[in-house]
């Protein structure tokens, strides 16, 4: 069997009782292949084997034949090194990548796809590094991993540029295709892109759902990856520990434990620049007094429209009480005018002296929601605009003025002692006497997520099953259940006259080939 046989049965996590186990070959191209695979089952094996280091790969560069393998061997160290978080390693790799001399179209490929890795974990890349094109290339080329990985790194670009739907289909798109063709590394890496992909259109709980599947089988060497996407969508059983020490700390007001563990996220995963973003964001939702940064400083500082930012919502999953778990975001407007929203472990780190309102009140959701729109408003807002953003319908009063009557009885309730509901002719505004953190019910968790928990718990249930355990109307469950079937979570099966649900997310399943 040639090298290059044994590296394509490796790409299936095939590997032969001694692949990797030597680097004692003198002749560079005889080296550059034991060192292409050595990397590639150390990837998949890092408890067995320890991954090249960069200038390992300088000693079978004196030839222009090692070229093909040396770029192999170097892509993969550098493909472990980015899901490690380790920017000083794949910097060197990088380096040693482009000093490869390419000659035929499947060297090519291989460098454009370290590009490609590159840009999209934040290092600066050279060329061209749509996905899109490269995939057709790789197509072209009959390299099926290749296709995979550029179609789900493709997947993260296109989020970077706003195309969320688009990114979505070919994440989806990347992780059928790796199942089909028995890859287990680009599987994992298409169904990582997959996971962060649902959390940012939203729905962090079938985030979770891939992820906890993914972390049954990835090797160590996928784990810092694969816990920080888990602690971001929530997952409380094993997320990132910086994560989840930062959301105790704010939790329990602890700053110095605040300090310390963002200290932590970004000499660690905050080290690539992609996910130095989110860290921020993270990090502004959690903590009162941290900068907002600019993408998200319009939903937090002035209480703009729109889904929380990149799907962190998740986050407060990992609050050690479960109704603050159930009310995610929450508002804190202070005396002198102004709001900031907020995660609900970030109201530990406000002042004690605050009036924080009671959380968890399913029948106050629009008193609550008419209060955190009135909290962000700094000029009164007009009677009929606050209506309709209330209520969704325009604002007629020989319709509607017992309605609007109420609420504002319910406010100024709910407000006693806090502040009061001003009426003016130029509209409404509140006037606080202290500073208050109240929640902000538009951002509760759908029902989907308690549904998808349920499921799984119980293998499988009736719409009137899971209606009855978590206390929610019948039709309530009927459509998240059919949501959850349409996002292809659940399957439907029918039972007589009866559909029972029960999970299996279609977009990921465990690798068809063990390693």
């Amino acid at each position: 069997m040639s090298e290059i046989e044994r590296y394509e049965r490796g790409t299936r996590g095939r590997f032969e009782p001694e692949q990797g186990l030597h680097l004692d070959a003198a002749h560079p191209v005889t080296r550059a292949w034991q060192l292409a695979l050595r990397a590639q089952r150390a990837r998949a094996e890092p408890q067995r084997l320890a991954m090249p280091q960069p200038a390992d790969f300088d000693t079978a560069a004196a030839s222009a034949a090692a070229a093909h393998p040396l770029l192999l061997g170097v892509a993969e160290a550098l493909r472990d090194a980015l899901v490690r978080f380790d920017v000083m390693r794949a910097e060197a790799l990088l380096a040693r990548a482009r000093a490869i001399p390419v000659g035929r179209e499947v060297e090519a490929i291989e460098r454009a796809l370290v590009e490609l890795w590159s840009a999209a974990f934040g290092l600066r890349a050279e060329g061209e590094t749509d996905g899109a094109t490269l995939a057709r290339r790789a197509r072209e080329a009959n390299l099926p991993r290749l296709v995979v990985e550029a179609t789900a790194l493709g997947a993260l670009r296109m989020l970077d540029s706003g195309n969320a739907t688009e990114a979505l289909g070919a994440a989806r798109v990347a992780s059928r295709m790796a199942r089909t063709e028995a890859l287990p590394q680009p599987e994992y890496l298409a169904n990582l892109v997959l996971s962060r992909l649902r959390r940012v259109s939203g729905k962090p709980h079938l985030a979770v759902h891939i992820l906890r599947a993914l972390a049954r089988v990835v090797p160590e060497s996928w784990r810092p990856l694969v816990a920080f996407e888990r602690g971001l969508a929530g997952d409380r059983d094993a997320g990132d520990p910086a994560i989840q020490g930062l959301v105790t700390a704010a939790a329990t007001g602890d700053e110095r434990g605040t300090e310390t563990a963002i200290a932590a996220l970004r000499e660690g995963p905050g080290a690539l620049a992609p996910n130095r973003a989110t860290v921020d964001a993270l990090i502004a939702l959690l903590v009162p007094y941290a900068l907002a940064p600019d993408p998200a400083a319009g939903w937090l500082e002035r209480g703009d429209e729109g889904d929380v930012p990149l799907g962190l919502h998740g986050l407060a999953l990992h609050h050690p009480d479960p109704v603050f778990q159930s009310e995610p975001i929450w508002v804190h407007g202070f005396a002198e005018g102004g709001a900031r929203r907020l995660l609900s472990p970030g109201l530990g780190l406000l002042p004690n002296e605050l009036a924080r309102l009671d959380p968890g009140q399913r029948g106050r959701a629009r008193t609550d929601g008419a209060i955190a729109t009135l909290l962000f408003a700094r000029e009164p807002i007009p009677e009929p605009e606050f209506f309709e953003a209330l209520y969704g319908f325009r604002y007629k009063p020989a319709n509607h003025q017992g309605a609007r009557d109420t609420l504002y009885y319910r406010i100024r309730s709910r407000l006693e002692g806090v502040g009061e509901l001003e009426r003016g002719d130029e509209g409404l505004a509140l006037r606080l006497d202290r500073a208050v953190a109240a929640p902000d019910p538009r951002f509760r968790p759908p029902a989907e997520s308690a549904l998808l928990t349920l499921v799984a718990q119980l293998g499988n249930a009736s719409a009137r099953e899971t209606a009855k355990r978590l206390g929610i109307p019948l039709r309530t469950a009927q459509h998240s259940l059919k949501a959850l079937a349409a996002d292809g979570v659940c399957v439907v099966e029918r039972a007589g006259r009866e559909l029972r649900y029960r999970v299996e997310d279609t977009t990921f399943c465990t690798p068809t080939t063990a390693i």
